[in-house]
């Protein structure tokens, strides 16, 4: 859990290139480390949109209303079907 809560925070980047430095030679972090922040955020938008998506689905099931007995479900566009005016 501490590991989790490390990571979450924002200052962690800088940590992970100073470890590129000691593991990889200069050349190698200076061609590594745009491409790995550049997929860290790539990755962290589309967790983002995802969370976002899943978010917006929760929240149109809890305000559908549940059918009465007979009742059928109104179509994907939200309009109600015709019905004849009298």
């Amino acid at each position: 859990m501490a590991v989790l809560c490390w990571l979450i925070r924002d200052d962690w980047l800088p940590f992970l290139h100073l470890l590129l430095v000691f593991i990889l030679p200069v050349a190698a972090v200076l061609a590594v480390g745009p491409i790995l922040t550049g997929s860290l955020i790539g990755g962290t938008l589309l967790w983002t949109f995802a969370y976002l998506h899943r978010a917006r689905q929760r929240v149109q099931t809890m305000q559908t209303p549940p059918l009465q007995a007979g009742e059928e479900a109104l179509p994907e566009s939200g309009t109600r079907p015709a019905t004849a005016s009298r």
